[in-house]
């Protein structure tokens, strides 16, 4: 229905749809935000933006935008703190984002996330750990033929550093 050309909702679903849209717009921009004030290193209005993605994040209707937006969430933040030296922290919001990724049967975003893991270890000077981690991200890129991706090439990356700085 119109009304001085603007749509107006006539059922319930409608409203929830035009409510999640606006919130993933809004969302998109925060993360953004977040985004380049942790390439500027400014981790601490970096977090504060992720947060607020968090709050909003829980008003989505739709779950499966809601799994996204916290995967995406703790990717970011996991980021952070592997930026600021905190491993520990990092792979714990690695494993938190692995659970939201299982969900939705991501298998490139839970490449990632060992990815992550990995670069957390391979930080604590935990290189056994961290190769481990890395071939568990490749072999499920593999395993969906996606050997050739840019996180696959991403992955290789991560080993190859590890390796050189293993000599």
């Amino acid at each position: 229905m119109k009304r001085r050309g603007v749509n107006i909702a006539t059922d319930p679903d409608q409203v929830f749809i035009d409510w999640d849209l606006t919130n993933r717009v809004n969302l998109n921009k925060i993360l953004e935000e977040g985004n380049n004030a942790m390439l500027s290193r400014n981790f601490k209005e970096a977090l504060k933006n992720f947060k607020m993605a968090e709050e909003l994040t829980e008003k989505l209707s739709n779950f499966d935008h809601k799994l996204h937006y916290k995967s995406a969430i703790l990717n970011l933040t996991g980021r952070i703190y592997l930026l600021q030296g905190n491993f520990k922290k990092s792979i714990d919001t690695a494993q938190e984002m692995l659970k939201y990724l299982e969900l939705k049967n991501d298998i490139p975003g839970r490449a990632i996330a060992y990815n992550n893991i990995g670069n957390a270890y391979h930080g604590m000077r935990k290189n056994k750990e961290a190769l481990k981690q890395f071939k568990i991200g490749l072999k499920l890129l593999k395993d969906q033929g996606l050997e050739n991706s840019s996180t696959a090439f991403t992955i290789r990356t991560s080993i190859n550093t590890l390796k050189k700085k293993s000599k």
